[in-house]
């Protein structure tokens, strides 16, 4: 049967704005009004007085059903002798008594109703659904007690599906606190010892080791089922790496204060040459001074004993002549990816000319002023020359060969940069610069860094392998469920 032939009464409200009143008592309400089941009035419902709403009541009923018809489709609520009045967004109907409205109800929330409304609806951005289509709405109409049936029987699956989706939240919310309290123990096993809070027991009880490793590997098909928990393990590779902790150190490699002794000349040729200015001397790293103890070969090293940093600016955007040249200009909003390719804006030779720097490729960039501090630290390598706005500095290593690791590092260090060497100003987050260039960061020999940067991508692409059968095993579920319910 259509929908029309079960109602008494079927339309919508008015089509134009009541004269509100702020001191009246009944509301105008509409589509956004509608919410399984019950009329939702809001702080911003507009009110309207006596007069207007007796000017544009429509008959209501106990038995009168509502449907949002315009904008949003298939919301549905059913009038409980609320003071309102119909805005031309909510369709109302009233149906025949041997009709079961809670039935009507679940049929308009199923798919069949919406993809006939959206088949049949018009507007290209709002769509809206006119009354002779849901006039001409074709309803499958069992008896009514069997109507009863499935109503009871849809509440019953609907309460258990609700109970397996509080179970699910409930495994997904333990399985991230077990992780998170392994990788704790990982970054720090001293710190971990020492807190009851942390201890892998505190979560498992049946955990027969203190070994995070052996703990992860054991259970790493039940914990990585959760990007979650992917995006946390990217984090722990990055630090453990940044410690020593991920590739074993080899007693044949060059130390790194031989890299640094081949740092420095390079420094002091590039002096020599006129390229750039004689650095500050920097006072010798005391022992009091290490954070902490490092693996064999590793040296403590501060930012500008490894490179120089240059700065960028923003030419007028008054001056033509300074824009769409075919010079990268990298500002914020092109640190989305680990390598810089391209950006968004260039400028021209003569952008160059007014002041800009040109970074040398393979050098690393960085944002030191931007509201996406609060979160995150973004860095990069770029693959070409390129200038930078205000907003970035970048970082020219005196060596190239280590561009990689330095940017790994300062990956690594994310958390540390974050919560240590920023401030808040009064809109935006900044590096607290100086005391960025001077703190000190562990630096191991040359061939062990390439060792970490090549585990690093293998563990990198691992961790988007995980992701990846995560996104593909919720689609099959999601494939699985639509199926279940389109048989349902």
């Amino acid at each position: 049967m259509r929908l029309g032939e079960i109602v008494s009464l079927l339309g919508d409200g008015i089509h134009g704005t009541p004269t509100y009143d702020e001191t009246g008592e009944y509301f105008f309400i509409n589509g956004n009004n509608l919410s399984d089941g019950v009329i939702e009035i809001k702080e911003n419902t507009k009110k309207v007085s006596i007069t207007e709403y007796e000017k544009h009541k429509k008959e209501l009923t106990d038995r009168t059903v509502l449907v949002s018809i315009n904008g949003t489709i298939g919301n549905v609520a059913f009038y409980d002798g609320e003071p309102v009045i119909l805005g031309k967004s909510a369709c109302y109907f009233n149906l025949f008594s041997q009709i079961e409205k809670h039935y009507i109800k679940k049929l308009i929330n199923s798919s069949y109703f919406l993809e006939y409304a959206l088949k049949s609806a018009t507007g290209s951005t709002i769509k809206n659904v006119s009354l002779k289509a849901m006039r001409e709405f074709c309803v499958p109409l069992p008896p009514l007690p069997e109507q009863h049936r499935i109503v009871d029987r849809l509440d019953q699956l609907m309460a258990r599906c609700d109970e397996l989706e509080k179970m699910r939240k409930e495994r997904e919310e333990m399985r991230l606190e077990v992780h998170a309290a392994a990788i704790r123990q990982l970054l720090d096993p001293t710190a971990f010892a020492t807190s009851c809070a942390n201890n892998l027991r505190d979560f498992v009880p049946s955990c027969e080791t203190d070994n995070p490793f052996a703990f992860l590997a054991r259970h790493f098909g039940e914990l990585y089922t959760v990007k979650e928990n992917v995006a946390e393990l990217r984090k722990a590779i990055l630090q453990i790496a940044v410690m020593g902790r991920l590739v074993p150190q080899d007693p044949n490699d060059p130390p790194a204060s031989e890299l640094l002794k081949e740092i420095e000349a390079e420094k002091q040729r590039l002096v020599k040459a006129g390229k750039i200015k004689q650095p500050k001397l920097l006072p010798h790293i005391k022992p009091e001074e290490v954070p902490h103890e490092l693996p064999q070969g590793w040296e403590w090293v501060t930012l500008q004993d490894v490179g120089f940093f240059l700065g960028g600016k923003t030419p007028s955007k008054n001056k033509p002549k300074y824009w769409d040249g075919d010079i990268p200009w990298v500002s914020p909003k092109d640190m989305k990816c680990l390598e810089i390719k391209d950006s968004e804006d260039h400028v021209t030779a003569a952008g160059v000319e007014s002041g800009l720097a040109i970074i040398p490729e393979q050098s690393i960039l960085m944002v030191v002023r931007s509201g996406i501090l609060r979160r995150m630290f973004p860095v990069a390598v770029n693959n070409l020359p390129c200038t930078i706005n205000q907003d970035l500095k970048a970082l020219v290593p005196y060596l190239s060969p280590f561009s990689s690791y330095l940017l790994l590092m300062l990956r690594g260090f994310e958390q540390f940069i974050l919560e240590k060497l920023t401030k808040q100003g009064v809109t935006v987050e900044s590096v607290k610069f100086d005391e960025f260039a001077n703190t000190k960061f562990p630096l191991p020999p040359l061939p062990e860094q390439h060792r970490i940067v090549a585990k690093i991508d293998q563990l990198t692409a691992l961790c988007d392998t995980l992701e990846q059968q995560i996104d593909a095993a919720t689609g099959k579920q999601t494939e699985l469920l639509d199926a279940v319910m389109g048989v349902l």
